[in-house]
């Protein structure tokens, strides 16, 4: 095991890949459920908006995975602390971003998808009448 300390972080970006494409499955099969369409420029249009906020949190996560693999160059006592240091940077960097875009840019169209419809009965619109 000495020989391939390559492993573990490969698992680790595997993993992290594996849970990626789930969710994005699972998303878009919610999507397919509701029938709402998704268009290649609708796409690009919102990876344009979102720019300012997904290069600073990419540039983290980069950061953060390298000082996560470098750390199994340090000696034992340090390298648990690295690495637990870097897990916690990324987990923040992710919620942190989802989080801004959430409530920021993207929050209107999350809300009209997700929410609940209303409609007017035929009673009501029949009294308003």
């Amino acid at each position: 095991m000495k020989n391939k300390k390559w492993l573990k972080p490969l698992i680790v970006v595997v993993v992290i890949i594996a849970v990626i494409a789930a969710a994005y499955a699972g998303i878009m099969s919610y999507l397919s459920s509701r029938s709402v369409s998704i268009s290649m420029d609708d796409v690009t249009a919102t990876v344009q908006a979102l720019t300012s906020y997904l290069i600073p949190a990419v540039v983290v996560l980069v950061i953060a995975l390298v000082v996560v693999i470098a750390a199994f160059a340090i000696k034992q006592p340090v390298r648990g602390l690295v690495r637990m240091e870097g897990l916690i940077a990324i987990i923040l960097t992710l919620a942190i971003t989802v989080n801004v875009i959430c409530l920021g840019p993207e929050y209107s169209i999350l809300n009209n998808l997700l929410g609940d419809t209303y409609t007017l009965s035929d009673e009501t619109i029949a009294a308003s009448e």
